[in-house]
Parts: C-alpha cells; structure tokens; sequence
C-alpha cells in the first residue's frame, strides 16, 4: 500500500466531508433509535434495532414522494418505518418528534478534536473553508454547536441540494459559491471514493482521510486532519 510524496500544494479554498471527517455521532443510531422508541413505547431491543436500520439504510430508496434522502419528509417515512419493522407499539407522533429533535440536536454530535484544530488553523492563514456532506439540513446548525462556529464560508447538505457525492454538480456547486477554480481546492474525506476520487475528477485535490491506515488507496492520505496544513503551500 503506497502513499505519494505528500508535496504541499497551493489552495485558496479547502471543503471538508462531514460526519467521519469533522465529526461523528456520541452513540450509535440503532441504540438513540431503540432508547427513544423505548421511551414512549414497549421496550425496542437493541440487537433488533440495528438490523432493521442496516436492512432500512441498504433498501430505502433515494427518493421517497418527492422527498430526498434526509430531508424532513424522507426522514419521517425512514423512521416510521423503521419503527413499524421492529413492532413498535406506543406513542407514535412523540416518538417521531423526539427522534427527529435528538438529530438536530448538536449535543447527539461530537467534533474530532484535531478537525478543530485543522480548522483553526487553515482559518487564520486565510484560507475559505466549506463543507460538502451527504446529510440533511440541520447540518449548517450543528456544525456550529460542536465547536466550529462560522468557521465555514459555504455549508451543502445534499438534502437540500437534492443530489449526493460523488455526482459532478455537488462539487460544482460548492466551488461556485465558494469562489474558486477546481485547481485552486481541495477536499478531505473518510471515503476514497466519494470524497477524494470524486474531487479528483473534477480538477480539485482530493485528500484520503483514513484514520484506520487500513484502506487500499494509492492517492493523497492522510491519518489525522492535523496532518492537512502542511499539505497546502
């Protein structure tokens, strides 16, 4: 498994994937699910929960009545469903309501400590900074509640956007309204495909962010955010 002469290159904009690159969640989703549920039902069983949620994420489709994936109305149906798929029975609506709440509640998130610190320091060295992640529109709110404030100049969840990475546009549109040349960005993601490759294709510089060291990728990777300064000029 090779890595290329990490050779510092000149950027004006740097976009960062989002959950598993700035941030992740404080528990798994299947036991929030399974503990809400349990809340204002019959007690959901963990084990149960998470199947159905990893049967749910590979079958739900894109699109659901016009609703794109994690937006308000594709959320309800999943988590309806979902909830339906384990034999929920209690209080449906306030159950609904609480689930949605806790994943807009940037207390459920938790911001890796060196995103922070990479951050901040491409921030003061007066690079733009945005953030292109497949997730819906509480993103920009919870970003700021763990820890990064208005750290980033443009914000696309593809909920709102109504497309995901890897497709071409995202990437377009988030140097549109950044206000840089695909040559003169770079993106950083825990996907080697969807986050580096795609930039790659675009004309940006695509970063590999493997924490584990364990995936095969012959590009630019990285271990830890903290490693990103020193790859921009």
């Amino acid at each position: 498994m090779t890595t290329p002469t990490k050779v510092p290159v000149s950027v004006k904009a740097v976009f960062f994937d989002g959950r598993g690159t700035l941030f992740d969640l404080r528990q798994p989703r299947h036991e929030i699910y399974a503990h809400v549920a349990s809340e204002f039902g019959d007690p959901v069983d963990v084990v149960l929960m998470k199947k159905v949620m990893e049967t749910a994420d590979k079958t739900f489709p894109l699109v659901w009545q016009g609703g794109y994936r994690f937006s308000p109305a594709w959320f309800r149906r999943y988590v309806e469903r979902v909830l339906d798929e384990v034999g929920f029975w209690g209080e449906l609506e306030p159950c609904v309501a609480k689930i949605f709440a806790t994943f807009a509640d940037p207390k459920t998130f938790v911001a890796f400590p060196d995103a922070i610190e990479a951050v901040a320091t491409l921030r003061k060295r007066g690079l733009r900074l945005g953030v292109l992640s497949n997730w819906g529109v509480d993103l920009p709110q919870i970003l700021r509640g763990i820890g990064f404030g208005d750290a980033f100049t443009v914000t696309l969840d593809s909920a709102s956007e109504q497309m995901e990475k890897p497709a071409p546009e995202f990437f377009r549109r988030g140097l549109e309204r950044i206000g840089v040349a695909a040559k003169d960005a770079m993106h950083v993601g825990d996907h080697p495909e969807k986050d580096a490759r795609a930039a790659q294709s675009q004309g940006m510089t695509g970063v590999f962010l493997d924490r584990t060291g364990t995936v095969p990728f012959d590009g630019l990777r990285i271990r830890r955010l903290t490693e990103l300064p020193a790859l921009i000029a």
